[in-house]
């Protein structure tokens, strides 16, 4: 397997983008939940993905989309 395309290096990728992008925030409380809610739902989405049958590079990518679109849309209701 190579090293670029090994979970392990996803999984640590995906989070340290998903910090780097966090950091980029403003700090408006006014939305604390919808970043939180989309940090949160894209290390699930990911987690999820890499977890099901099938190619895991392609399935953690969709994994992240989803669950960082349906973390970010609770967390918008919640504010």
């Amino acid at each position: 397997m190579p090293v670029a395309r090994s979970p392990i290096v996803l999984v640590a990728t995906l989070a340290v983008t998903a910090l780097g992008l966090a950091g980029c925030a403003t700090g408006n409380p006014d939305t604390t939940r919808t970043r939180s809610g989309a940090a949160i739902g894209a290390g699930i989405g990911a987690v999820i993905g890499l977890l099901s049958k099938g190619d895991k590079f392609d399935n953690a990518v969709i994994g992240t989309a989803i669950g960082g679109l349906g973390g970010a849309a609770i967390g918008s209701y919640q504010d």
